[in-house]
Formats: C-alpha cells, structure tokens, sequence
C-alpha cells in the first residue's frame, strides 16, 4: 500500500503505511530471501544444491529466473544485431506473440536482408499474425531476392 500511496503523491500515507508494516526477519533467520533481494543468484544455487527439499527448489526456480531475467536484461543493452532480433522473435513466436515476433523479425531482416531464413520466419509470423499484406510484400521481396525460393512462392501464391 505504501508505495501506492507514494506513486499517487500521498507521502504522508505511504510513511504511516511504513510504520505499520513489519520488521522483515534479519537475513540470518533468511539467508536466501537476502540473497535473492541482493541478486546474488549464484550464491542461492550453491547454497541448495544438495536440498531437495520445497523450500530449496522454490529458492532455486526463483534463482534460475532471476539470472535469465539477468541474461535478457544483458542482451537488450548491447548493439541490436540479427541475432539478438532472431532470439527475441523466437521467444514471442513460442509465447504465441505472433505480431511481437513478426516485429522483431523484421528488425532481424533489416540487419541482415540477405538472411533466408530470417525472411521465411517473418512471412511465418506475419501469416500467424493475420498481417496479409505484410505478408504478401515480404514474400514478393523474397521472390525478387531468390526467385526459387519455396517459401516465397508458396506465401505469394496464398494471396493471389
């Protein structure tokens, strides 16, 4: 509720909210509550490595996602290259976010236009996306680039 009340600009509530609320344990009853709020996610797998118990693989689940969290965080601040488009779209594509994907298809094919299989995997997602005309340019594009390509033809003759 506090920070409610302060993202609201009620400082006043969120204090007396603060003042009510709780001491959290110290980090020596909750070592690895304390190692997740620091981010130290590889201490928390070392840690729980030999337990099998519910506590241990809920800490480890929460580790194991933090350091993806921490991964993807580290993709998106380096330079946009294809590949990191490529990973991106994957990921929408295997969230069913077929119009994210198809949006970061499209960055991929625009850092590397002479990739296929970036050119196939846009016209996928932008069918998927119900995206026809996108779709059916892509595939003319693909068709004036490599006029035997299969995926090409076979979207373009979809439409016509």
């Amino acid at each position: 509720m506090a920070e409610i009340y302060a993202a609201t600009g009620h400082r006043d509530w969120a204090e007396a909210e603060l003042a009510k609320a709780p001491a959290p344990p110290p980090c020596s009853q909750q070592p690895l509550a304390c190692s997740f709020e620091s981010g130290m996610h590889d201490a928390i797998l070392r840690a729980t490595v030999e337990s099998g118990t519910a506590e241990s693989l809920y800490w480890r689940a929460l580790a194991f996602s933090g350091k993806a969290r921490d991964a993807h965080d580290h993709l998106l601040a380096l330079p946009p290259s294809s590949a990191s488009h490529r990973l991106l779209a994957s990921v929408d594509d295997l969230s069913g976010r077929p119009r994210d994907a198809a949006a970061a298809w499209r960055k991929a094919v625009d850092l590397d236009p002479a990739d296929l299989s970036l050119r196939r995997n846009l016209l996928r997602s932008l069918r998927s996306a119900g995206l026809h005309e996108e779709s059916l340019r892509e595939a003319g594009a693909l068709l004036k680039l490599r006029p035997e390509s299969a995926a090409g033809r076979f979207h373009w003759e979809l439409y016509i």
